[in-house]
């Protein structure tokens, strides 16, 4: 595929590669955190809730503990699959010859396609793929497909922050991320400019393109920093619907045995997730067609990690 105006793009250098003009915000992809599985799913064993019976049966130690039948099933039926997402970029080598310094056209079509490749795995994860079919290989379990039917709870209208942080107060354990796009955090703003109070922040260590490292205020409710991600959907309405989501995010292996929302990646890709693989198109040598595809799954390792405040009016 030809350079447009590819004289200018051979004699003048571009700054520091492909610079997105107005990227899409995600917060969320320099802090969520993946965990590296081999083969292509992981299993979960999941033990359900402890009720009361089982309480006493333990204080008494009259009865001992077993596995129950549904959870041997739930574990025997529960694998979390790696997706493969993917893209493709095209190229004339006749260009990239000529042109490839001071800058590297192969490089700056990469980069766009890695780009994409992360926007497609943080807006699909909001979305239910439910029924999953394994045939279905661009697709992973979903955060809608993971979460318990009783952690979900309708907004029924505008922000009200009792509805948050009933939702917040669900999760079991401390939550860590609050997640929404722009106009979920939006709507609690407004609501805060209503009731005559100041938004929630709290303190964190971030990198400033000036100051470097350095403290920072970032949005927050309930102690709970606040993360957006611009590629949750909105409904369209009227009125306009967006979902709010809490979770504890990442796992630990500690005696805390904290087990939150990771995403999934393969262990045989090491440090670069992302695989490129060339092809020559057969009616002109000097094009090659370049696919780029990313591995990836998503895991809510315990039910009791993720909550949803759902519909919210924006």
């Amino acid at each position: 595929m030809a350079i447009p105006d590819s004289d200018d793009f051979g004699q003048i250098q571009w700054y520091g590669g492909l610079i997105e003009g107005f990227p899409y915000r995600v917060d969320l992809a320099g802090h969520f955190p993946f965990m590296r599985i081999r083969g292509r799913a992981l299993r979960v064993n999941q033990m359900a809730e402890m009720n009361a019976a089982d309480l006493a049966n333990i204080l008494n130690n009259s009865t001992p503990i077993t596995l129950r039948q549904y959870e041997i099933e739930a574990a025997l039926s529960g694998d979390l699959p790696l997706g493969e997402l993917g893209t493709r970029i095209s190229l004339s080598y006749t260009e990239q010859d000529r042109l490839n310094a001071p800058n590297d056209v192969l490089k700056l079509q990469s980069d766009k396609a890695k780009k994409a490749l992360q926007y497609m795995f943080y807006q699909m994860m909001n979305v239910s793929h439910s029924p999953y079919s394994p045939t279905d290989t661009g697709k992973f379990h979903t955060l809608p497909d993971q979460m318990e039917p009783g952690m979900d709870f309708p907004a029924g209208g505008a922000f009200a922050p009792a509805k948050l942080r009933q939702t917040i107060h669900a999760i079991r354990g401390r939550a860590n991320a609050i997640v929404s796009n722009s106009q979920g955090r939006r709507a609690y703003e407004d609501w805060c400019d209503s009731a005559g109070v100041t938004p929630e922040t709290i303190e964190v260590d971030e990198v400033d393109p000036v100051a470097g490292m350095t403290r920072v205020r970032v949005p927050s409710f309930n102690g709970v920093r606040w993360y957006i991600n611009d590629l949750v959907p909105t409904t369209a309405g009227p009125p306009d619907l967006t979902d709010i989501w809490v979770m504890i995010m990442g796992a630990e292996s500690n005696k805390n045995g904290i087990q939150g929302v990771v995403g999934l990646v393969s262990e045989q890709h090491g440090m670069e997730p992302f695989r490129s693989r060339r092809s020559n198109d057969v009616t002109t040598l000097s094009d090659i067609n370049e696919a780029w595809t990313w591995s990836v799954g998503l895991a809510v390792l315990s039910k009791g990690s993720l909550a949803r405040m759902k519909d919210v009016q924006v």
